[in-house]
């Protein structure tokens, strides 16, 4: 079956959701003869160094402030280049603004299910796009495996020893304790690894912390150095975050601690990645019901350093000697 033409993305998420789509845009790069996305800027450079997209735009930009009002002539001129328009959006009201301005098809899929639907992002995005028939046009099984993403992306020199322990999430309710991310780095130390701890330029607060226990640190100052940082590591650790996403999708080992939120949902999806959280408590997940506030972190303190380990151990065992220590008490 012949490709369709060009389709346009429009997604105004954060790093994880967007990566989390970037399943279903590589799957549609089958479909269509061109796909381009409008993001956030630093986030279409990674979709367009890993080739999930041919183009890429900043909506930050002037440009797309006709977007959410008076639509410019250049802007609306732009959009009618298109045949398709996918829009990730919570909201109709942009569907709707977009529809009176060009004849394309514009198709809007909510970026998550609602919060009490227990399927894992990636599945909701793919089942929502099928349903409006935008997956059509795939021309072979192989086509349709190969750009579902659970593939290698890494340098093909990256250092597996290298385990970076991003400490960061999107929201510091989802952190595990610092303590803990110290305990792991000492005992990955022992066991033959090169820890290492990685921020990103709006994370800088935690950089005095994570000197003054004399651990090496690396500080990236945007998206590209960010992804190049990850391609030539061994593994990630982290929690909850885009960055854990997006380690997880380049086929980086990768291990995220949960607390709130909710792995079933959220947990990074890629060819070696895996959640790790506390059992036994009725409490979570919490993260998504606003009226819950709560007052301790017990689903994130319970985690041990030990449990991390282990996962990071069974992600990485293709790749690591078994004689490296690593399974030092």
């Amino acid at each position: 079956m012949d490709k369709k033409n060009s389709l346009l993305v429009i997604h105004p998420g954060a790093l994880g959701d967007v990566v989390l789509s970037f399943f279903s845009i590589a799957r549609l790069a089958g479909c269509f003869s061109s796909v381009q996305l409008a993001c956030q800027g630093e986030i279409g450079k990674i979709a367009r160094r890993l080739g999930i997209v041919d183009r890429s735009f900043a909506l930050e930009s002037a440009f797309f402030a006709g977007l959410y009002g008076p639509p410019s002539t250049r802007l609306s001129a732009w959009l009618a280049e298109f045949d398709t328009i996918l829009l990730f959006s919570v909201s109709g009201e942009l569907q709707k603004l977009l529809r009176e301005q060009v004849s394309a098809d514009v198709v809007r899929v909510p970026p998550r299910p609602e919060p009490n639907i227990r399927i894992h992002v990636v599945d909701h995005l793919a089942a929502e796009i099928g349903r409006s028939g935008l997956f059509e046009g795939h021309r072979c099984d192989d086509a349709r495996r190969a750009a579902a993403g659970f593939r290698d992306r890494r340098d093909e020199n990256a250092d597996v020893r290298k385990v970076l322990i991003h400490p960061r999430a999107g929201s510091r309710k989802k952190s595990w304790p610092m303590t803990r991310f110290f305990e792991l780095a000492h005992r990955l130390k022992e066991g033959g690894f090169v820890p290492q701890f990685l921020l990103g330029p709006a994370e800088t607060d935690l950089a005095p912390l994570i000197r003054r226990e004399n651990k090496p640190l690396t500080v990236v100052e945007d998206a590209v150095s960010l992804l190049e940082c990850l391609q030539k590591a061994g593994s990630l650790v982290g929690n909850d975050s885009g960055v854990s996403h997006l380690a997880a999708f380049i086929g980086l080992p990768t291990v995220a601690v949960f607390g709130p939120s909710d792995p079933v949902r959220w947990a990074p999806k890629g060819r070696a990645a895996v959640p790790v959280f506390a059992s036994g408590l009725d409490c979570t997940p919490c993260f998504e019901t606003p009226s819950i506030e709560c007052r301790h972190r017990r689903c994130l303190e319970n985690v041990p350093a030990q449990a991390v380990i282990d996962a990071l151990h069974r992600v990485m065992r293709p790749a690591v000697p078994s004689q490296t220590g690593f399974d030092k008490p």
